[in-house]
């Protein structure tokens, strides 16, 4: 068992408290940083939803055209 003299204890109290305050502060970003992450995301579900990205989607990934549409391919040489 560890014997603290009045002021050794006040000063391990106060760096606990600075230590908690420290977490409290880099949890609170992490939150902020998340909530930012969760908008971003929404907004990118949201866009799933439009059907002129949906179409430009389809063209750049897939290599699909419309019917009316003519593909045309270039090759390096």
């Amino acid at each position: 068992m560890i014997h603290l003299t009045g002021k050794s204890l006040v000063h391990q109290r106060r760096l606990e408290s600075q230590a908690s305050f420290s977490k409290i502060e880099q949890l609170n970003k992490s939150i902020k940083l998340a909530k930012e992450r969760k908008e971003e995301l929404s907004r990118e579900i949201e866009s799933f939803q439009d059907p002129l990205w949906l179409q430009e989607v389809v063209k750049e990934e897939l290599g699909l055209v419309r019917q009316k549409e003519t593909k045309i391919i270039f090759r390096s040489q």
